[in-house]
């Protein structure tokens, strides 16, 4: 049945109307409410996830951004755009690269390189973002950095390059696939010769590097940012496709054929006898000896303690590959060879090798908000962590859940269910799209087709905000401040924070730019009085909180820091303050009381 586009807005209002009601207040865990910030009439041909209150959209091969309103930001005129980072994007028109700010305003001129990094990977989007004030880019054919005012910081004058970690990016000199690799410094100084066949970026102060010995054959070892070596140049590779630093103080290297683990002094802790080793998590790691008896989970150190023989027996031995630990929980699979190819089949053990689920499925993925998407003969639903189904397998595809939400398919339409299985919003739509970026501001899109055309509409969710019940210190004062719990954590209002420190070592100023609805925050200065501090707002009971989309600017530099509006004021997490501006946190759970001193130093651990 076709539905008409007056029927549908009609249906949609009956779920969600502008004024917030809630969809699922039965269920206090993921109770929130939506509304239709627009409807389905934004003509694009591709959608992206909204951050800081903007969205990457495409129509006819030309792409741009958007606000929340649908507004066109930037305008849909370069052939490629990135994401935004610390305040600006990578764009790319006529074959020359540059950086337009969140206003669209060009802040660094589209006079560089798009080229291909050794791996075949394009630049846009990837190597080029800013990154802790650098951008990786190549001039003339050359690689170098700039920093975020476009000054060049690595000079233009190496074949090869990187991205910055931890203050040093790899750099190569030479003939692409012959260059010999060292690192340069944030002053473009190279500080570690180039000598090596490879190297990686560095993780905990230290990197694999490669040379070649006198038998022509590839080595690897381990260097510190001197470029002094840790661990000497017998290894064959490290375990990975890439170095994301020791797990749980180890990582697999292979030498003479086997593998074996070190950790960071370069020490060799278990013995190399291993065909396969997979990486730490949860005290525990995937392994393969090559023998019957040698396949499973290894403890740290090098025993068996799950076998895939004990789990699924030894009739039929077949392969199996598992996931590491998570939560409690793994992954595996096993491929069976039949008529048709080989077939593989997911299951879920615990850490006590008992099987979780009672049988096998086509695919299980990885646990998102507490669900697993689970695939059966075309049909997706969800599972708990104890292998019991939260949603059936009643859907034709289904994404997984991100802020309570997850797009599923049914009968060739998709819309949105909460972890409860409730379709929140109803499966009338074409297409629609979640938002799984890391800084997620709370944003939906659905689509409908008309006459063979998407538009695109917008949809906002919010979180429930209950007041804190919570007394808390400031060096030693009882101060009531207005505070919300969101999803377990406290949040405060931005201006009763800064009115309070105001004085002391912590202080902070606020200011709002109205033109570019900006929160600028000025450490280690005196709080400008604005008039609503310290006025009670959370003695109402419950209440709607969204994302706040609003960009945030730290002593003048873009960051990001997760706040929540509630009432048209800015909440920010508590911890999150104590982090940017320095100040100690303690926390009584006898008591319920949070101790500020502003005295003490930032630690992650209080």
């Amino acid at each position: 049945m076709k539905i008409s586009k007056k029927i549908l807005y009609t249906l949609l209002t009956l779920v969600v109307l502008p004024s917030l009601v809630p969809l699922q207040a039965a269920c206090a865990e993921s109770a929130y409410s939506l509304r239709v910030v627009v409807e389905p009439t934004l003509e694009f041909d591709t959608v992206g996830a909204f951050r800081d209150g903007l969205a990457a959209v495409s129509k006819d091969g030309k792409h741009g951004y958007i606000d929340a309103a649908g507004s066109v930001v930037v305008p849909l005129e370069y052939s490629s755009i990135g994401p935004f980072r610390e305040g600006l994007a990578a764009v790319l028109k006529d074959g020359k690269l540059g950086f337009i700010d969140m206003t669209g305003s060009v802040v660094i001129p589209l006079e560089y390189e798009i080229k291909d990094d050794v791996y075949g990977l394009s630049l846009l989007g990837n190597r080029c973002d800013f990154d802790n004030g650098i951008s990786c880019l190549h001039q003339n054919n050359k690689w170098g950095a700039i920093d975020r005012a476009g000054n060049t910081v690595v000079p233009f004058i190496y074949d090869e390059g990187m991205v910055f970690s931890e203050g040093l990016a790899p750099a190569g000199i030479g003939e692409k696939w012959d260059e010999k690799w060292g690192y340069v410094d944030l002053s473009g100084e190279l500080v570690i010769p180039a000598e090596y066949l490879w190297v990686t970026g560095f993780r905990e102060g230290l990197a694999f590097v490669a040379v070649v010995d006198s038998n022509s054959e590839q080595r690897v070892g381990l260097i510190d940012k001197t470029g002094n070596v840790v661990a000497p140049f017998i290894y064959r590779k490290f375990a990975g496709y890439s170095f994301e630093g020791f797990s749980e103080g180890l990582h697999g290297v292979e030498k003479d054929g086997y593998w074996g683990y070190i950790d960071r002094e370069g020490n060799e802790v278990i013995p190399f006898i291993f065909r396969f080793v997979g990486d730490f998590n949860e005290g525990l790691a995937v392994a393969y000896t090559g023998d019957a008896r040698g396949y499973g989970y290894i403890d740290i150190s090098g025993d068996f303690v799950i076998l895939y023989d004990d789990l699924f027996g030894t009739e039929e031995r077949i392969n199996y590959y598992g996931e590491k630990f998570v939560n409690g929980l793994a992954i595996i699979t096993r491929g069976s060879n039949t008529n048709h190819g080989e077939v593989y089949k997911d299951i879920i053990i615990d850490k006590t090798g008992s099987l979780v689920l009672p049988s096998w499925y086509e695919r299980i993925y990885d646990f998102s908000e507490g669900l697993a998407r689970v695939c059966e003969t075309d049909k997706w639903g969800f599972i708990n962590s104890s292998g019991k189904f939260a949603v059936p397998m009643i859907y034709d595809r289904a994404s997984e859940f991100k802020n309570g939400l997850a797009l599923v398919r049914r009968d060739g339409k998709e819309g949105f269910i909460d972890r409860s299985g409730k379709e929140v919003i109803p499966l009338i739509y074409d297409r629609g799209f979640i938002q799984y970026d890391t800084y997620g501001d709370g944003f939906v899109w659905t689509c409908v087709v008309e006459n063979g055309i998407e538009k695109w509409g917008i949809m906002q969710y919010s979180y429930p905000a209950a007041p804190s019940a919570i007394t808390v210190l400031v060096d030693g004062e009882d101060i009531d401040f207005d505070a919300y719990n969101i999803d377990g954590a406290n949040y405060f209002k931005l201006r009763d924070l800064a009115y309070t420190l105001s004085g002391t070592d912590a202080q902070f100023d606020v200011e709002w730019d109205v033109d570019n609805r900006a929160i600028i925050l000025t450490g280690g200065r005196q709080y400008t009085l604005d008039g609503g501090e310290m006025v009670p707002g959370s003695t109402g009971g419950v209440r709607a909180s969204t994302i706040t989309n609003s960009r945030i600017y730290l002593d003048g530099e873009y960051t990001h820091i997760e706040a929540y509006n509630i009432n048209g004021y800015n909440y920010f997490k508590l911890r999150d303050i104590a982090q940017v501006f320095g100040f100690h946190l303690d926390w009584d759970g006898d008591t319920r009381t949070i101790e500020i001193d502003t005295t003490r130093g930032y630690s992650p651990s209080a």
